[in-house]
């Protein structure tokens, strides 16, 4: 059963923002592997297929703004990604893009898609 938990939102060390996620996170699974990239930096190559688990799942674009404060954030393997778009492909099945953010030294736990 899930818990409300408090996380903490920072980048290069200093806090953004704080806040109790309420419910549970959107699970699923990578359908695709994601290349290699650079931590701290915006991958506008590299893509990512998801397919959630529950297929009436509903993932949402962000703007610059809920990117600085934790939107989109996604664990695919043991990386922690953010995504400003996401690009809906049927029945659940999203490509995470518009520049995949790759943010150094932060973790996020068990959120978003997991590699297969």
């Amino acid at each position: 059963m899930f818990k409300p938990t408090v996380v903490e939102v920072s980048a290069n060390g200093q806090p953004l923002s704080r806040m109790t996620v309420e419910r549970p996170a959107i699970t699923g699974r990578a359908l695709t592997v994601l290349g290699a990239g650079q931590a701290q930096l915006s991958d506008r190559v590299n893509s990512v297929e998801v397919q959630c688990d529950n297929v009436a799942t509903l993932l949402f674009h962000a703007d610059d703004d809920a990117l600085a404060i934790g939107a989109n954030a996604a664990m695919i393997g043991g990386e922690l990604l953010q995504f400003a778009r996401a690009e809906a492909l049927g029945l659940g099945r999203y490509r995470p893009g518009g520049a995949v953010a790759r943010p150094a030294g932060n973790r996020v736990g068990n959120c978003g898609a997991q590699r297969r």
